[in-house]
């Protein structure tokens, strides 16, 4: 116990304290010393009354300061009041902001799923619509084709897509969808009909004209209808009669006309053997003409029996000049001619009807060689 007071640090302490409290003694005697010059009853009752005022004086300075202090910490305290009404109410705007906002991400989820949901709903329809159905532009396109309507390569790539569309119905009706497969069908058959038949009357104008070798969209039209024997037969029989009309004038023209190269075959006539020869010759180099004309024609077709088909429709053409053919011959083989003369002739007959066949093996031109022959 003894060694807590002789604590160095203690002491000092206790000596700091101490020498205030003397202090403030010396000067509270200083002041009550002030206020009396003598120690006697009276001098100690005015003190005590005086102590007491200034007592009171300092009192009231005091309850007067705690008063402003008071307003001050009341001001404060309304103040954290409002403020406390001011967070409570923005803690409850709080929760309910975060139910409302849950509820929103609730239904913002919930519509995000549905946008998936539907966009992929949206490439499930446009991908059937793509592979079952043809575009509003085609279908335009396709109505609008007429004889007298240029026809381009688009109509061929619509109806193209148009066979697809239907080859992917059969697949649709072997995966049990028969109901809207068959729907389906139907329209795309009409579709496909009223395409063939602008189709068809377009390629028989189109075979019919001067320039119908040269256009390039007639064998694409001919590949449609391979599939279609009665209309594919109409259409080559329509390109024959047309040919024959342009082969019939063409050897007109070549017999009686004259060009820049050479005279018309008509110059050559009193000599019969030339004129005979001319006469076969010029057959002669149209055949291949012709054939290649066919075979260009049927260049897209993929039939097994497209080389007879060629002969047959070649042989068709040339029929139409042995009328001429044999008029012209019958003219010029008499019975009065020279014998050597009918024996070269005759001879010449044989050569080209021989080498002819080769290329058309039958048919009435071979007939009209074969009577050449036997008048001569």
């Amino acid at each position: 116990m003894d060694s807590l007071y002789n604590n160095p640090i203690r002491q000092r302490v206790n000596k700091i304290i101490d020498s205030h409290i003397v202090t403030d003694n010396s000067e509270a005697l200083n002041t009550v010393s002030g206020l009396c010059s003598s120690n006697s009853a009276y001098t100690r009752r005015v003190l005590v009354n005086e102590i007491e005022k200034r007592d009171m004086l300092v009192n009231k300075a005091v309850l007067t300061e705690y008063s402003k202090v008071k307003s001050k910490l009341q001001v404060l305290l309304d103040s954290l009041s409002t403020l406390d009404v001011a967070v409570k109410d923005m803690s409850n705007r709080l929760q309910e902001s975060k139910t409302k906002t849950h509820h929103l991400i609730t239904q913002t989820t919930k519509l995000k799923d549905e946008r998936k949901k539907t966009g992929k709903k949206l490439i499930w329809v446009d991908a059937f619509v793509k592979n079952f159905q043809i575009s509003p532009e085609q279908n335009e396109y396709l109505c609008n084709v007429s004889v007298k309507t240029p026809l381009t390569i688009e109509f061929f790539g619509t109806l193209s897509q148009i066979e697809k569309l239907y080859e992917n119905c059969k697949t649709l009706v072997k995966c049990w969808y028969q109901t809207s497969a068959f729907d389906i069908m139907e329209m795309i058959g009409l579709q496909q009909e009223v395409a063939i038949e602008k189709l068809y009357h377009w390629t028989i104008g189109a075979c019919v004209s001067t320039d119908s070798t040269s256009n390039v969209l007639v064998p694409k039209a001919l590949n449609k209808f391979q599939n279609r024997q009665v209309l594919f037969s109409n259409i080559i029989d329509e390109y024959c009669s047309a040919r024959k009309a342009t082969i019939v004038q063409l050897f007109i023209d070549a017999l009686t006309k004259e060009d820049n190269a050479s005279k018309p075959i008509e110059f050559y006539a009193n000599d019969a053997k030339r004129y005979i020869g001319d006469i076969l010759a010029w057959v002669y180099q149209v055949i291949p003409v012709e054939k290649e004309n066919l075979a260009t024609l049927l260049k897209y077709c993929s039939m097994p029996d497209k080389s007879q088909l060629i002969t047959d429709a070649l042989t068709s053409i040339m029929e139409a000049l042995c009328p001429l053919l044999k008029v012209r011959a019958e003219l010029i083989l008499k019975p009065d001619k020279d014998p050597l003369v009918l024996w070269s002739i005759t001879n010449l007959i044989i050569y080209y009807k021989d080498i002819i066949q080769t290329i058309i093996p039958k048919g009435h031109l071979n007939d009209t060689f074969e009577e050449l022959v036997k008048k001569e």
